[in-house]
């Protein structure tokens, strides 16, 4: 009687040769030996041979080069051969830490989660200090084999969990090392050509799903991070036309926002919508002038208030939507706006935090400091002296060294000595 093996590992390579041996060995040195299955997408160095000494399965394949990622990696899923509960994706370039593996190992190991779970989505804490939703998944095999879970999007791929109990999937929480382009040719010729190929699959994309809103988000910041790229140094600005290209990528962010409302609101995935608001702004302010799309401060100011009001009447409340409103109606500088603001963060301080995931690309700084700053100062401005000593106080417990903490420590010291 065969036994089913606990896990198989696909992947997706291309001119791997120096990552793919760490990546297969942080698995094994922590204790996880499952067996690898490689889709190589047009390799010119020795990953076919570096991958066979290591004892993973190598073939070719059908996409070369990638046009569509979804299809490479439901493509590597394929090649998966042999019986096994679970499947896992990771790229070669990245590697567990010991405390990730334990987590994996624990999960695949324990005959409950067989029971319990259809899936585990891995979080990797180890992004800096940016919440960071990493592609590590892992599937139940017979889900993936029924056609029940697959890959979508042509680009920044992710399992469609449209047809999964949100119950019965597991979080696991981890470090994740991510080398990228570190141990490669990591000129800033590659890195541009890299986003440009990433902007062309991207326009395909949105070629092909017209009435989609997620191609627009992500075409709008790859080309955003992508002109930031140019701008850096300009010696490569003559490239493209600068204004002409930002246009493109203000409006592909505005059609982004126009399909997401029209769009039935389960349907739409709440972290990417979020993640496009903190890019689009990101946009205006960091990468252009928002001079440039505005006559205004105020007028900008008013756009971004229609524009968060409006998400609030379709999706839920997120932290930083509330921070956005509050710094809007904080720079106003007057008692009524200051009033508004309070409002609001005093709405952010009940909030039920929101799963990890949903907090994709927020530093902790973000989530857990800068609303208890917003309120101390806010609420002193307000006259509320005890309340804003109060936020001060869960501030200092937050964070000792909190620049504002530091700075304000004497008076609030005083102010809570006299009060006493």
């Amino acid at each position: 009687m065969n036994m089913r093996k606990n896990l198989a590992v696909a992947m997706i390579v291309k001119n791997e040769e120096l990552n793919l041996p760490k990546c297969v060995e942080s698995f094994r040195k922590h204790g996880l030996n499952p067996d690898f299955y490689l889709t190589d997408t047009g390799s010119t160095d020795s990953t076919f041979e570096v991958a066979k000494n290591l004892g993973c399965s190598i073939v070719q394949s059908k996409q070369i080069p990638i046009k569509r990622f979804h299809e490479a990696r439901n493509e590597s899923l394929s090649n998966v051969i042999g019986d096994y509960k679970w499947l896992m994706t990771i790229d070669a370039d990245e590697e567990l830490d010991e405390n990730l593996a334990e987590e994996i190992k624990n999960f695949i190991e324990n005959p409950d989660s067989y029971d319990n779970y259809d899936a585990a989505w891995i979080h990797n804490t180890g992004f800096k200090d940016v919440c960071y939703n990493s592609k590590l998944q892992i599937i139940k095999q017979e889900l993936f084999m029924n056609g029940t879970v697959k890959y979508k999007y042509n680009l920044h791929e992710e399992f469609d969990r449209d047809n999964l109990d949100k119950s019965r999937i597991k979080d696991l929480y981890g470090y994740l090392w991510h080398y990228s382009l570190q141990e490669r040719d990591n000129s800033l010729e590659n890195k541009i050509r890299k986003q440009e190929w990433y902007i062309s699959i991207a326009r395909n994309f949105v070629n092909e799903e017209p009435e989609n809103w997620y191609p627009y988000y992500i075409l709008a910041c790859q080309m955003s991070y992508y002109l930031r790229i140019l701008l850096k140094y300009p010696e490569y600005l003559n490239k493209i036309d600068e204004n002409e290209l930002s246009q493109e990528i203000k409006e592909n962010f505005e059609n982004a926002f126009v399909l997401a409302f029209k769009t039935n609101p389960e349907k739409v995935e709440y972290r990417f919508l979020i993640r496009c608001i903190v890019c689009y702004k990101s946009f205006l302010e960091s990468t252009k002038d928002w001079r440039m799309f505005f006559n205004s401060y105020k007028e900008y100011q008013d756009y971004w208030l229609s524009l968060i009001f409006r998400t609030f009447q379709e999706f839920p409340i997120h932290p930083i939507q509330i921070i956005y409103l509050a710094e809007i109606y904080l720079n106003r500088n007057n008692p009524n706006d200051t009033r508004k603001a309070l409002y609001w963060l005093e709405i952010l301080d009940k909030l039920e935090r929101p799963r990890y995931e949903d907090l994709i690309g927020m530093t902790d700084r973000l989530v857990n400091e800068v609303p208890l700053e917003m309120l101390m100062m806010s609420s002193w401005n307000a006259g509320k002296k005890k309340e804003s000593l109060m936020y001060y106080m869960r501030l200092q417990e937050v964070n000792p060294e909190n620049y504002l903490v530091k700075e304000n420590r004497s008076w609030f010291e005083t102010y809570k000595f006299m009060l006493n």
